[in-house]
């Protein structure tokens, strides 16, 4: 089977708990394995395969309320790079790793029911393919201060050679800040954007050569036309 991803794990914090989409866990997952990181403090996991899901739930390693620090959790794989960053609470975050193994791989970040409210940074980060003959070209989308609430899912992926963002909000209207930025210049665009309850926000800086303004759309779904567009300044 070929890797799908490298999924990790550092900070003050633990995984309580692995699941896949067919409620297998931890161990029982096909593909999934632990990498001893010996004395490193880091949780570190390769996945071979596709999966559909494979959820971590995240909590304070040692069980309080809120764990000192931020803990950082994401993954890797083939032309995309995600990480989630958090402070670490007793209510566990369920951070997961969607359609693994395909082109339309996601993260999605979720508070159970009866969690308290966080707050997220969320960096996706789209990278060029191994023969790519500039291996430095990566594009990357950041949503600071990303509010999720009691029973929200936020799913987010990458599109276009990781040109643009997929935002597909399980929940109430929230707004972050975004970030956009690429390796080889300097620039960036940097503005609030809304993410729409129960909708696909699309969002691609006008130019990657200088980014200023912001393309957004607004979808029913993540794969029906656009039924509103507009632009963002940064």
């Amino acid at each position: 089977m070929p890797r799908s991803a490298v999924v990790i794990l550092t900070g003050p914090a633990r995984a309580v708990n692995i699941s896949d989409d067919s409620g297998r866990c931890n161990c029982t997952i096909p593909g999934l394995q632990a990498i001893p990181q010996f004395g490193s403090g880091a949780l570190l996991y390769v996945v071979d395969g596709e999966h559909a899901q494979i959820r971590y739930d995240v909590e304070a390693g040692d069980g309080s309320a809120e764990a000192p620090g931020l803990y950082r959790w994401g993954f890797r794989t083939p032309g995309f790079a995600s990480l989630v960053t958090a402070p670490a609470t007793a209510r566990p975050d369920q951070l997961a790793a969607e359609h693994l193994g395909t082109c339309r791989r996601a993260v999605s970040i979720a508070l159970p029911p009866d969690a308290p409210p966080k707050a997220f940074r969320l960096q996706l980060v789209g990278l060029p393919n191994a023969g790519h003959p500039l291996r430095s070209v990566t594009r990357q989308f950041q949503l600071n201060e990303l509010p999720i609430e009691p029973g929200q899912r936020l799913s987010a992926r990458l599109d276009d050679g990781g040109r643009e963002l997929h935002l597909t909000n399980h929940g109430p209207t929230t707004t972050a800040l975004l970030t956009i930025e690429a390796c080889w210049n300097s620039g960036s665009a940097a503005c609030p954007v809304t993410i729409e309850a129960g909708m696909t926000t699309v969002l691609r800086p006008t130019s990657w050569t200088a980014p200023g303004s912001i393309h957004f759309e607004v979808r029913d779904t993540p794969t029906s036309p656009a039924h509103r567009w507009g632009r963002l300044t940064a």
